[in-house]
């Protein structure tokens, strides 16, 4: 890896490189990472949400040029391209962390990243895949790729497990909430220094609503707050019957003992034992503050 500093020396190597034949090349965009767009011409700006839009369009300007780049040496028809994010956007939605862009928990909108790939090679006609991918999985999905082969030759994934910094990393209240998360497609589990929360991301894309709130969760047991429903009858019980109670504490089991081996094997990885991590995620409590 070459880091370079301005812009025009960024096009430039990924020039060059397609020079030799063949060629792979991976480009890491840093700087459109947090939306500063300085560095290229997008006109007059002003502040906020001006400027967060002018960043995306940086990294969109940025994309097209590579594209041209291979247009222009007549490559697109030999080359497979992957584009993809680290993680996904959210300004406003879960707080801010006092600028820590990066410590936001990962929620809905944080892991679901884009992720497109172009195979000018072997496949011709555009398709859609909603399969559950993780960011790991990408050196396998190009060597398939490469190959010859369909995605439908790898393996399924059943769970996709995220996080927003290392095992090791400090907490620092009030301003960094470490935590983790899991999900099979549509719910979602996190634990975090402040407890479990479970999002349905179908109903609630931005994982506003912790259904976890409706529950009683003790002794590892978690039951409907009768109390609560009670008072939410009204509208609430039009959709949150029994039936639906009853899924959402199936896949809250599956979920947290997934959720608990997964994080388990981070912070060993980090160097952490499992009493450090019960010390800093909160598996057997609620997450209530709203």
């Amino acid at each position: 890896m070459e880091l370079v500093r301005r812009y025009p020396q960024y096009v430039d190597r990924f020039r060059r490189g397609m020079d030799s034949q063949p060629f792979a090349l991976m480009a890491c965009n840093y700087i459109s990472n947090l939306s500063y767009a300085s560095y290229v011409d997008i006109g007059k700006v002003g502040m906020d949400i001006d400027y967060w839009e002018a960043g995306y369009r940086c990294m969109d300007w940025c994309c097209g040029e590579l594209l041209e780049l291979l247009k222009d040496k007549d490559l697109m028809k030999d080359t497979i391209i992957v584009l993809y994010g680290d993680h996904g956007d959210d300004y406003w939605g879960h707080g801010t962390h006092n600028g820590l862009a990066h410590a936001i928990e990962p929620n809905n909108l944080l892991i679901h990243t884009p992720l497109i790939i172009w195979d000018g090679i072997h496949r011709k006609e555009p398709e859609h895949d909603q399969r559950l991918i993780q960011t790991s999985d990408l050196r396998e999905v190009i060597m398939v790729l490469l190959n010859g082969r369909t995605l439908e030759s790898l393996p399924t994934r059943r769970y996709v497990i995220s996080r927003n910094e290392y095992a090791a990393q400090p907490i620092r209240e009030e301003s960094f909430n470490k935590a983790y998360s899991v999900t099979e497609g549509r719910y979602m589990l996190m634990v975090s220094g402040k407890g479990l929360e479970m999002y349905d991301t179908k109903m609630d894309p931005a994982c506003q609503n912790n259904v976890l709130r409706f529950f009683v969760y003790e002794n590892g047991i978690l039951r409907s707050n009768e109390k609560k429903m009670e008072m939410l009858r009204f509208h609430l019980l039009n959709f949150w019957n029994s039936r639906e109670q009853r899924i959402l504490r199936q896949k809250f089991y599956k979920l947290k003992d997934v959720l608990y081996t997964q994080t388990l094997d981070l912070y060993i990885a980090g160097n952490r034992s499992e009493k450090d991590m019960l010390d800093e995620m909160k598996f057997e409590k609620v997450n209530t503050a709203f």
